[in-house]
């Protein structure tokens, strides 16, 4: 049996529904998995994670920011920097996720040149292909965010990037067990954007709103469950 934990780092009431740990669960399980979901922002210790021989950790998106530096930040890094130094647990962190496992290992984290919400296409580079060892050249899958890795931390590879972000992937530790995306390929139009998401940010959008939506509109979710997969693989030290 496999056993995975997901840190879930968004606490807003919004998602109660169907939490972002929900959203990866569905998109990355497997028969016979066992999973666990912890949340800081919540309240939950994740003093003991290390200690419970998890195959896997995912870490979520969050409206929160790296430069907020709430209390549990640093247990949450400390576990990165353990599996980087370690080699184990695989890893994967999404969006915030993504930007704070930047943050523990060394790289930079800043604002974006300009706010993101649409499906955007990520150009994937050949060390993406060789990992997963695939013929593949771009994934499109949805985004929102204002921040981003602005440098990647030491002995990270970049695998991806995009016209609004220039470290859309990498994989991290220098036994390569930490794969990041800044995207959400967990996300649905319908619930997370639609009901959600649009109305709360589509102002800070300004000459971009049109083209965001019209992103959506033509949305498939093809490449998302694609990537899923490939997450799911990674994981389980599983590639094709």
């Amino acid at each position: 049996m496999s056993r995975f934990c997901v840190i879930l780092t968004e606490d807003e009431a919004q998602w109660k529904e169907r939490t972002y740990g929900d959203m990866f669960i569905d998109g990355l399980k497997q028969e016979g998995d066992s999973w666990t979901v912890l949340s800081p922002a919540m309240g939950d210790s994740l003093a003991h994670v290390l200690n419970e021989g998890y195959d896997g950790i995912v870490v979520t998106g969050s409206h929160y920011n790296v430069s907020d530096n709430l209390p549990w930040y640093e247990p949450l890094c400390n576990i990165i920097r353990h599996a980087a130094k370690m080699g184990a647990p695989r890893m994967y962190g999404g969006c915030f996720g993504h930007q704070i496992i930047a943050h523990a290992l060394g790289g930079q984290v800043g604002k974006n040149p300009r706010f993101v919400m649409k499906a955007e296409t990520i150009q994937l580079l050949p060390a993406f292909s060789k990992l997963f060892s695939i013929d593949a050249t771009s994934f499109k899958i949805l985004e929102v965010h204002g921040d981003c890795v602005l440098t990647l931390p030491p002995e990270a590879e970049l695998l991806g990037r995009s016209d609004s972000c220039s470290h859309e992937s990498y994989v991290a530790g220098p036994k390569k067990n930490i794969l990041c995306c800044q995207g959400h390929p967990e996300f649905d139009v319908q619930y997370c954007f639609k009901e959600r998401l649009w109305h709360e940010f589509e102002e800070r959008l300004g000459d971009k709103r049109d083209e965001s939506k019209l992103s959506f509109d033509t949305y498939t979710d093809h490449d998302a469950k694609r990537f899923l997969k490939l997450i799911s693989q990674f994981l389980r030290h599983k590639y094709n």
